[in-house]
């Protein structure tokens, strides 16, 4: 996948695992899946571990217990996957399904 040539849209692009233990969940899907793990600094909120196959990024680990990121709401979803979609623009969805 690349800018000259985007998913289709509707197609899932990332996943995030919404954990409590990333060291846990890493140590799990590295030695089950083979995926590779990647820490990005992300600043002031602190480490973002991404996962991936080959050349490939897949998706990140969250914690709801990460201070700095507000994720009180996940807690219910700890042990899942949150797919995310590809969307052309927002714009129709801010407001209200109408295109503008």
């Amino acid at each position: 996948m690349s800018a000259a040539n985007p998913p289709q849209e509707g197609r899932f692009v990332w996943y995030e695992l919404v954990t409590k233990d990333k060291s846990k969940a890493q140590e799990f899907y590295t030695s089950l899946l083979g995926w590779k793990v990647q820490e990005e600094d992300m600043g002031e909120y602190g480490k973002y571990p991404m996962v991936g196959v080959g050349e490939t990024w897949l998706g990140g680990m969250v914690s709801p217990q990460d201070e700095k990121i507000p994720l009180e709401d996940l807690r219910p979803l700890r042990g899942s996957f949150l797919p995310w979609s590809r969307k052309e623009g927002v714009s129709p969805l801010c407001h209200g399904g109408k295109s503008s």
